[in-house]
């Protein structure tokens, strides 16, 4: 029997009556029918996409770029809602992007900060996630995806609003 033909049960067996097997029949009719579709197939392609719990640990701007950086990071397992640690044989990296970072220039940054506005506090700028102003670095956790961009190249992306921080106010 190929895709499209389906049988008409006339007698159930047991729990599986014949009212059970139309539902079942109308759900695989669904089903196919919704594999035809071009975006589904596209979403089925992406579906080696990874989401798992990393730790970014330094930052480095993107050459050619304003306010844009690779950030490494580190796997980690949550233990508690206080602490993390890092998973054993996890996997680490050191080109993951900060997808609210793309639209970055010079002058603006996402999600919607005029750098040169008239209400921006002058010694203030935009910081890279974990960087603070004092030298100090986070080690912010984020949730971190691993996608297949259309090359085929494997990347490490993630989504976080920058701070802004500064010596002035």
């Amino acid at each position: 029997m190929t895709a499209g033909q389906y049988p008409t049960i006339q007698h159930g067996l047991g729990l599986l009556t014949p009212d059970l097997w139309k539902r079942l029949i109308e759900m695989l009719r669904a089903y196919e029918k919704d594999n035809k579709n071009e975006t589904r197939k596209t979403f089925k392609q992406n579906s080696n996409a990874t989401i798992f719990l990393a730790q970014i640990t330094t930052s480095s701007l993107i050459g050619g770029t304003d306010n844009r950086y690779y950030y490494t990071w580190e796997e980690i397992n949550m233990v508690d809602e206080n602490t993390v640690e890092e998973k054993l044989g996890g996997r680490s990296g050191d080109e993951a992007i900060n997808l609210c970072e793309i639209p970055n220039t010079a002058n603006n940054v996402a999600p919607a900060i005029d750098l040169d506005g008239d209400t921006y506090p002058d010694g203030f700028t935009m910081r890279a996630i974990g960087d603070c102003i004092d030298s100090v670095y986070l080690n912010v956790v984020v949730v971190m995806h691993r996608i297949v961009d259309n090359d085929g190249v494997p990347r490490y992306v993630f989504s976080l609003a920058n701070s802004n921080d500064g010596t002035a106010c």
